[in-house]
């Protein structure tokens, strides 16, 4: 099936995605015609909080059915029609698998056309309200870039020059005031337990619907290249991190950021972890980008609050279509179904 998915290249890939992931091996499930692979489903199973509850929770990735049998369905005539579908014969095995499991939680984004087959299936659609930030690190190549989206190619010196000099002033200023103290900003290569302790203290004080922050989840998923990883430790203890990946354009190098939690009592130290993750990233970074989202619990509002204040709107809200299905045994439907319940970031979204 690689050749239906962007993220896995090698057979080691998915063995790392589907089998090696913290939390247990997925719950995977494939249909077979002739000897050969024609349809894939899978659970990426990991830890999340409920409020200050843990429960299973499961990312739905890899759902793909070749096109040749996307009506015809010979292998399956011993089934009842409406068990027919590929797609929907392996839906429903993998939610009966998560189900045996006490998976409490599954959701996923699907494409457009994996969309279709999840809605059939019987998943809750979700449509979180994105917006995208940027700031410019190199001004006059951030310029550039934005003279050709409202130019075209055929942009003009003038254009980018007359771009180039507001873009300076407005970054220049866009600098809050910061905390100054007994805390600084390390570069790690991986994460440890004081990881686990944050975050448990900001679920368990903010009762926030989220993956859960392991340092086994943050190594399995971030500790290799090409992210950049960066801690802020303030008297001793460990008060954020954060996670970005650097994405090389043919013309421009993006720093995206992928993660980042803060302890509430020190969201003004935000310039500083941004700056340790550029700093690590090099200095050929053109711009950072971070994607914020409207609905969300209300530390993930206060978080987006102090994002603006280092960063320019990049586009407007935009939806993102999400897919959610709730164990009932497990959560309560309401609660889990509501987007204003979930901490929602990159991370959430950041394709495995």
């Amino acid at each position: 099936m690689m050749p239906h998915w962007k993220s896995i290249r090698e057979e080691r890939d998915w063995i790392h995605e589907f089998i090696d992931s913290p939390d247990g091996p997925s719950v995977s499930r494939v249909c077979e015609v002739d000897g050969r692979i024609v349809g894939h489903n899978g659970l990426i199973l990991m830890q999340m909080t409920v409020g200050g509850k843990t429960v299973l929770g499961g990312k739905a990735e890899g759902a793909v059915v070749s096109e040749e049998f996307h009506k015809a369905a010979a292998m399956l005539t011993h089934l009842p029609p409406k068990d027919r579908p590929i797609f929907l014969n392996l839906s429903r095995q993998l939610w009966e698998s998560a189900m045996a499991r006490d998976v409490a939680i599954m959701f996923g984004l699907p494409t457009r056309m994996a969309l279709y087959g999840h809605l059939k299936a019987g998943w809750e659609l979700w449509l979180l309200q994105e917006q995208g930030l940027i700031r410019p690190i190199n001004v006059f190549r951030s310029a550039r870039l934005l003279s050709e989206k409202v130019g075209g190619r055929r942009r003009s010196q003038v254009m980018q020059w007359a771009l180039a000099i507001p873009l300076w002033v407005v970054t220049r200023f866009l600098r809050p005031a910061e905390r100054r103290g007994k805390h600084s900003v390390i570069p790690v290569d991986s994460f440890d337990e004081r990881v686990d302790r944050l975050w448990q203290s900001l679920a368990e004080r903010h009762g926030m619907i989220s993956i859960r922050r392991t340092s086994r989840h943050l190594n399995w998923r971030f500790a290799h290249d090409p992210y950049v990883r960066a801690i802020l430790v303030a008297d001793g203890q460990l008060k954020g991190y954060g996670i970005a990946v650097t994405r090389d354009g043919q013309e421009y190098k993006e720093l995206q950021i992928i993660d980042l939690v803060l302890d509430d009592g020190h969201l003004d130290c935000l310039g500083q972890i941004l700056g340790g993750l550029i700093e690590q990233a090099g200095s050929k970074i053109d711009y950072v980008t971070v994607n914020c989202f409207t609905s969300g619990c209300g530390y993930g509002a206060k978080l987006n609050k102090q994002l603006r204040k280092y960063f320019l709107p990049a586009t407007g809200v935009r939806s993102k279509t999400a897919i959610l299905k709730v164990n009932p045994v497990h959560c309560d439907e309401a609660t889990v179904k509501d987007p204003n319940n979930w901490f929602i970031n990159a991370i959430f979204t950041e394709v495995f």
